[in-house]
């Protein structure tokens, strides 16, 4: 598949060293200024932006993308339907969230043994699902997305650092 990311950010940085290691041709771009080339040549379409950002990334990609690009979101906290104006354009849509905390520069390898959950249109589950495996993750599609959800994933992915980290200050004290 042909994959642009949006988003150099954090997640998309991770992201494309992540398939960039195992081999995979991966282009990216900035969610401000992106480039209408890559666009078009897209069949899948990764938006790791803000969540606030995500309808309005959406909106101002569509006239640009290919027909029928698949268009995922990395946001926990939104539905898939976040990206309603682009399914209503024909684009198949949905989210794919890894459960994952990345600190600073994440690794090629961040994601390997980690839980991505995913949601979406058919087309997009299942771009979700090849991008998971290729990170090295496994993908539980589930509609599970909203706050509660992702309170409780930040919990996951971050408490448990915070309660390491508060364990060791706590102790290095002593």
């Amino acid at each position: 598949m042909r994959l642009l990311i949006v988003g150099r950010g954090r997640l998309g940085g991770a992201f494309a060293r992540g398939l960039r290691a195992r081999g995979l041709a991966v282009a990216t771009t900035g969610g401000r200024a992106p480039s209408v080339a890559a666009l078009g040549r897209a069949e899948v379409v990764y938006l790791a932006v803000p969540d606030t950002a995500i309808a309005t990334t959406g909106i101002r990609l569509l006239p640009h993308l290919r027909p029928g690009a698949v268009v995922l979101h990395a946001a926990g906290n939104r539905p898939a339907d976040e990206l309603s104006a682009l399914a209503d354009a024909g684009h198949p849509i949905g989210v794919v969230h890894p459960l994952v905390s990345l600190i600073g520069r994440a690794g090629a390898d961040s994601f390997v043994g980690t839980t991505f959950f995913a949601d979406g249109a058919p087309r997009a589950r299942s771009a979700a699902r090849a991008l998971g495996r290729a990170l090295g993750a496994r993908v539980v599609v589930a509609r599970v997305h909203g706050p509660v959800y992702h309170a409780a994933a930040a919990v996951a992915a971050n408490g448990t650092a915070a309660l390491v980290y508060a364990a060791q200050s706590g102790l290095r004290a002593l």
